[in-house]
């Protein structure tokens, strides 16, 4: 209701007692008590829900390397501490000895016919290596071609038709870093003798999400040191070619030089970004955790709400309902947040 400012003024006119009364005009009126609701224009845009996470490392323990052969070591090969399974690890005696990585360490030598699952682990690796098909958990002729193949590369005249003990060096890994490869120049090895380590690697971690609110469902993208892998969610197992490619970075062997405890910060996106909305923080009310509701069109619209951007909030709206404008400004007090 309007408000006005009167003045009265009374003057007594002898011999008739009037009065008269001046309106001076209107006081602070509609316009300071109307209702200051306006409507606003929301933005579409991608969302990645990029999530901050910290992955705590799990490692394996250094692994010995082993070597099945007595004499002087007279070669390195190994350049960076690292050896690839399949190449030249070092020479002992002028005699090439090569890495070789198999899920079943070898223990003996391997002639044409013997059977066993050591010989299907070297079976699975020598067709890794060689790009052919070598099934089974027999060494065949085809295996111990794929065999003298390496050792050519080697720089070995393969001669006896067998795969010898003394001339492999299994590490666990395709790729395995070594500490201080190069002192071994010169020195005296034993057959069955450690001649030094394979680096700890990272063999899983645990994602710790740091961010209040719920994250949305759906794959995601890992980002850690630069590397990318992809997830199904947060709960899931990260690859173990993606452990592998972590743990050959120069940021590991930081980790590894700080010590425990091993952990460190992990960006997760949404694979497929979301169609999110993006409203002024002052939009949402009924917010119970990560659900609220904005008022469109006089009612009230259940919402989830994402997270903040540069000043506004990005929320999906429950429903297939289109939204162009939400209300602000007005009072929501006695509407009810269907959340």
């Amino acid at each position: 209701m309007a408000a006005y400012s009167i003045i009265l003024i009374i003057g007594l006119v002898l011999g008739s007692g009037s009065v008269a009364i001046l309106w001076l005009g209107a006081g602070p009126g509609d316009d300071l008590i109307r209702d200051t609701a306006v409507d606003v224009a929301v933005n579409y845009q991608d969302f990645d829900d990029m999530q901050t996470a910290v992955a705590h490392l799990q490692l394996t323990a250094p692994t010995d390397l082993i070597l099945h052969v007595t004499g002087t070591v007279t070669g390195v090969a190994g350049g960076n501490d690292v050896l690839e399974s399949g190449s030249l690890a070092l020479s002992v005696d002028g005699r090439p000895i090569i890495a070789l990585n198999t899920s079943v360490p070898l223990f003996r030598d391997l002639a044409i016919g013997d059977q066993g699952v050591e010989v299907a682990a070297v079976n699975v690796e020598l067709a890794r290596l060689s790009s052919r098909e070598l099934p089974g958990d027999v060494f065949t002729a085809e295996s111990l071609d794929a065999w003298q193949g390496l050792q050519r590369v080697a720089g070995v005249t393969p001669e006896e038709r067998k795969l010898r003990l003394a001339d492999v060096i299994w590490i666990p890994m395709e790729t395995t870093r070594v500490t201080d490869w190069a002192r071994l120049l010169g020195s005296q090895v034993i057959d069955g003798a450690s001649v030094g380590q394979a680096v700890p690697v990272i063999a899983a971690m645990d994602l710790e999400a740091s961010n209040e609110l719920a994250v949305l469902p759906g794959p995601r993208n890992l980002t850690i040191w630069g590397q990318t892998a992809q997830v199904d969610s947060l709960e899931e197992s990260v690859p173990a070619e993606y452990l592998k490619a972590l743990s050959l970075t120069t940021d590991f062997s930081e980790i590894l030089l700080a010590g425990p405890p091993y952990a460190v910060a992990v960006q997760a996106t949404l694979l497929s970004p979301v169609v999110a909305l993006r409203v002024p923080p002052g939009a949402i009310f009924g917010v119970a955790g990560n659900h609220g509701c904005l008022l469109v069109s006089g009612s009230a619209l259940p919402v989830t709400i994402l997270g903040a951007s540069l000043g506004g909030s990005m929320v999906t709206v429950n429903t297939s309902q289109a939204v162009e404008v939400v209300t602000i400004g007005q009072d929501t007090r006695d509407l009810s947040c269907p959340v």
